[in-house]
């Protein structure tokens, strides 16, 4: 319980050669940063990263965030969420991309299982670079899970939700997407 702090670091550097010609490079680098208070019932949080990526056909920059929080009463605990994000292809056929998640829900324990619903909204807009054309999309998503314990450690996840549903504000095309997973999950 108290305050925590997480920072991530990272780089990847690659460069193909045909013939002593560069033909491919790319520059890989992430910056993260997160902050958590876990209070007793409460817990809130919050947390950024940057990526930048730069090939022969893309210079990309990336900037995701999020907030979150939560509070436990025992017999249930609701929480909600924020996340937010923007993606920049700076070179000239690229474009950029934002989009905002907002999403709430609530899980409950019954002995030795417990019960879970989310649900979500979630918006996006694309900037063609050479056209400058403006596309937005918006969409719900939901999902339930029971999870049964056979141990501290050990328990058995069945998940169903749509995990993704986007209608395209210009065009009204639409697309969803569907997930079920059942696993065991083994905590080491």
């Amino acid at each position: 319980k108290g305050v925590n702090v997480s920072a991530a670091i990272g780089n990847y550097s690659e460069r193909v050669k045909t013939a002593g010609v560069t033909t491919d490079k790319q520059d890989t680098a992430v910056y993260g940063l997160g902050l958590g208070y876990n209070g007793g019932a409460w817990a809130v949080g919050a947390a950024v990263q940057l990526d930048t990526e730069k090939t022969l056909r893309r210079d990309v920059k990336k900037t995701n965030y999020g907030v979150g929080a939560s509070y436990d009463f025992n017999v249930a605990k609701v929480y909600g969420q924020y996340k937010g994000g923007q993606y920049k292809n700076k070179l000239p056929a690229g474009g950029k991309y934002s989009y905002d998640q907002f999403a709430i829900g609530v899980s409950a324990p019954f002995g030795a299982t417990t019960l879970s619903a989310e649900y979500g909204y979630n918006k996006a807009k694309e900037t063609a670079a050479t056209t400058g054309t403006v596309t937005k999309f918006k969409g719900n998503v939901f999902a339930v899970q029971a999870e049964y314990a056979f141990s501290k450690r050990t328990s058995l996840v069945a998940r169903a939700g749509q995990v993704a549903n986007w209608k395209n504000e210009t065009t009204n095309d639409k697309s969803s997407t569907q997930e079920y997973t059942v696993g065991l999950r083994h905590k080491f």
